[in-house]
């Protein structure tokens, strides 16, 4: 059922039925590391402990236990759009802009929270990523006109600079390439979950700064080949280790 509020429906309905397909075509879950805060105070992802003055310390493990995988779904959420938001934009004559225009407009306006960060209480390098990642959504998502107001909003913001640069990075390390996902043989499926997931590598690398090193697996199959939870019937390790 759509919300009736949905600024688009045809792309609400055409987007989750090619979330779907995707996951028929073998589009993995992923496993997410843990982030741990120690007895001494220091914060450590996946086991490797995180450098001091490192934003992610600033995060209240126990407040905020999902902040690091929301973060890491909502980037394989937007990575997955940007192998169907051409093909339907082509052959549907729908894409993203609207639903995206309406919610990056609220969040400008004050009519909504920005999901994952409080701007008034958050210190500035917690602010830093997680606006950076909301402008890389609109880049990849909204109209020009929206992309130009959250820019010049961010600029005139603390950090602004810095933030946009670091969303501008984000974003160009996730490709848009037009799969026309219900008509694709089982090899081409596999180069586009391999590529969604050197992706998410890349996103996850710059996200955390370079302070550890990230590693996303190949694609297994899960036992049996069926979906789980109705989604996916496979799954991708998401690995930490130390910086190079």
């Amino acid at each position: 059922r759509v919300n009736p509020a949905t600024p688009d429906f045809k792309y609400c309905i055409l987007h989750e039925f090619m979330h779907h397909q995707l996951d028929w075509l073998g589009c993995p879950c992923l496993t997410c590391p843990q982030v741990l805060r120690s007895a001494d105070g220091s914060v450590s992802l996946g086991g490797v402990r995180l450098p001091a003055g490192h934003y992610m310390q600033e995060i209240n493990c126990k407040t905020d236990p999902n902040f690091f995988p929301n973060i890491v779904v909502k980037l394989w959420e937007l990575i997955q759009h940007s192998r169907f938001n051409l093909h339907l934009r082509r052959d549907f004559a729908c894409g993203p802009q609207q639903a995206r225009d309406s919610q990056m407009l609220d969040l400008l306006t004050g009519r909504a929270q920005f999901p994952y960060c409080n701007l008034t209480t958050d210190p500035p390098s917690v602010r830093l990523v997680v606006m950076a990642f909301h402008f890389a959504t609109a880049l990849l998502e909204s109209s020009d006109a929206v992309q130009q107001r959250m820019r010049t909003a961010i600029l005139r913001a603390p950090l602004g600079e810095a933030i946009i640069d670091l969303g501008t990075t984000i974003r160009s390390h996730i490709n848009d390439m037009p799969a026309s996902v219900c008509a694709m043989d089982e090899e081409e499926a596999e180069a586009v979950m391999g590529a969604m997931l050197m992706d998410l590598e890349q996103v996850l690398q710059t996200l955390l700064l370079g302070a550890v090193q990230v590693s996303v697996g190949d694609v297994q199959s899960m036992e049996g080949g069926t979906l789980v939870l109705g989604r996916s019937k496979a799954v991708a390790v998401i690995s930490i280790s130390p910086a190079p």
